[in-house]
C-alpha cells in the first residue's frame, strides 16, 4: 500500500422499516474513524441514537427528516477515534412506522472518509 493508499470497510447496511429497528456493529482497533449515513424514505421523522454497548456512551442522537439524509464522522468530536467495541444505533418515530436505509463505514484515519 503506497502513502496515498487508506483503508477503510463497511461496518453494516440496515433497511430501515417498522416502528423500531436497530443495528449492531463493532469497531476495532485500527479502525476507529466511523462514518454513519441514514436516508429518511419515509412520512415520518427518524430519532437515531449511537450508544457504545459496554460503556453505555451516547456518540449521538440525530433527527432524520422525511426525504433527507444525514451523515455522521467522528472525526469533528472525536478526532482520534471513537472507543473500540460494540455499538448499537436504535432507530425510533414516536411510535410510527418509518422506511429508510443506514450504512457504516469505518476507516484507518479519518481522511480515508
Amino acid at each position: 500500500m503506497s502513502t496515498h493508499e487508506h483503508v477503510s470497510k463497511s461496518l453494516f447496511k440496515t433497511v430501515l422499516a417498522g416502528n423500531n429497528t436497530s443495528t449492531n456493529f463493532n469497531v476495532d482497533g485500527e479502525y476507529k474513524h466511523v462514518k454513519i449515513f441514514i436516508e429518511n424514505s419515509g412520512k415520518k421523522t427518524i430519532k437515531a441514537v449511537m450508544v457504545h454497548n459496554r460503556s453505555s456512551d451516547e456518540y449521538f442522537v440525530e433527527k432524520v427528516a422525511p426525504g433527507e439524509t444525514i451523515e455522521w464522522t467522528s472525526f469533528t468530536e472525536f478526532p482520534q477515534g471513537v472507543e473500540e467495541g460494540k455499538y448499537s444505533i436504535t432507530y425510533r418515530a414516536d411510535g410510527d412506522n418509518f422506511s429508510g436505509q443506514a450504512w457504516g463505514l469505518s476507516a484507518e484515519i479519518a481522511i480515508d472518509m
